[in-house]
């Protein structure tokens, strides 16, 4: 969390020291997509709980369940910013 509110906290300060400089354009589509998958990333995260006392075959299971999960939450948007041309990336 302390990562998170630093990086957080220093984007926003630079943001509010340059803005006598620098003309800022905010893609708010790309943000509004970043929060959605950030909230159903933290959606699947609630929904599996994942204790180390526990079987261990169940808990691989579940690992790998939510690390699919994870990553269609992250290839879907890509390709979808991909395909939109908002993004610019070539494999």
């Amino acid at each position: 969390y302390g990562n998170m509110i630093a990086f957080s906290l220093y984007c926003f300060l630079v943001y509010v020291y340059s803005i006598k400089h620098i003309k800022w354009k905010l893609d708010i589509k790309g943000i509004f997509l970043v929060s959605c998958c950030s909230v159903i990333m933290l959606l699947f995260l609630a929904l599996f709980n994942i204790t180390l006392e526990e079987n261990l075959v169940k808990n691989i299971t579940m690992i790998a369940l939510i690390s699919i999960l994870a990553l269609l939450v992250y290839i879907v948007p890509l390709f979808t910013l991909m395909k939109m041309k908002l993004i610019n990336i070539r494999f």
